[in-house]
């Protein structure tokens, strides 16, 4: 009896400490695991993880927002005094009138990019969705991706100090108060009219004109006012399709005036007309 009972505590005790041996084996996976995963989500001041961002607030340059859905941005973003740019997607349910509020306490916030939140905007309500980002007094560069979106984002009028534009939205209508922004360097619209809207030839700054998947037709010779356009982009646009040998004719003829007026300037579409003039790479350029 006495040896049964040293054999069921040796057996009990090489249970309990493989168990041990267990748990703190898988601790250590934990812990190595939850290591990687931050290493992954940060890379020389990048982050993708808001919850690992706000514990290295001071080393933030970069922070991108798609994890998880938010309502209203965790306070402690403010302290993130390094960060330059900021990514945030598919966040449908963000108050944007507070999260814009609270990150123009950033003075180092140089570039947004949103993507994909369906943000409702329309010409009777200028300001909705979007309102407060004109208190982000140093943000040169926004970058718009929504289908949703309709009409131009009218509080973008407020940053005055925006150098780069990019609305990817099919919107109808631009302000006239565009030309406010005379810092303009770059802008890119998918604009969903035939004609170009006479609005951006305000822009005097422009360097690049990106008006790619636009439904315009044709390129009109005011165009030849933005004196600094160095790039003109305009593929896949009614204007750059496949046509017959009519309208083909009046694309050269329109590229051909434009080339004479804007001698510094590249345009590019995809398919060049049959006549000469036009480079193969789908760009053109005076020599």
């Amino acid at each position: 009896m006495k040896k049964i009972y040293v054999l069921i505590l040796v057996v009990v005790l090489l249970y309990s400490c493989n168990n041990k041996k267990k748990q703190e084996n898988k601790n250590e996976q934990s812990v190595k695991n939850s290591y990687e995963n931050e290493c992954n989500s940060c890379y020389n001041g990048c982050y993708d993880n808001l919850d690992t961002a706000i514990a290295h607030y001071g080393a933030v340059s970069y922070l991108s927002i798609h994890r998880k859905k938010y309502k209203n941005l965790p306070i402690e973003i403010k302290k993130m005094n390094q960060l330059m740019k900021m990514e945030i997607n598919k966040q449908p349910y963000l108050n944007w009138a507070s999260t814009f509020d609270m990150l123009s306490t950033l003075d180092s916030l140089k570039e947004i990019t949103i993507e994909d939140c369906n943000i409702s905007d329309n010409k009777e309500n200028r300001f909705y969705g979007l309102r407060n980002i004109d208190k982000i007094k140093n943000l040169k560069e926004f970058v718009l991706i929504d289908s949703t979106l309709n009409y131009f984002p009218y509080s973008i009028l407020g940053c005055k100090n925006i150098e780069t534009l990019h609305i990817l939205s099919p919107i109808k209508h631009i302000p006239k108060e565009i030309e406010v922004l005379k810092n303009l360097k770059e802008l890119t619209i998918t604009w969903n009219e035939a004609t170009l809207p006479l609005e951006i030839l305000t822009l005097s700054n422009l360097e690049i004109l990106n008006l790619n998947k636009s439904k315009i037709n044709s390129l009109p010779v005011e165009l030849s006012k933005l004196k600094k356009l160095k790039e003109l982009w305009v593929a896949d646009t009614p204007f750059a399709e496949e046509l017959d040998y009519y309208h083909r004719l009046k694309q050269y003829n329109e590229i051909e005036t434009l080339k004479k007026l804007l001698p510094h300037c590249i345009i590019y579409i995809n398919n060049p007309p049959p006549c000469g003039g036009v480079k193969s790479d789908t760009s053109t350029k005076k020599k």
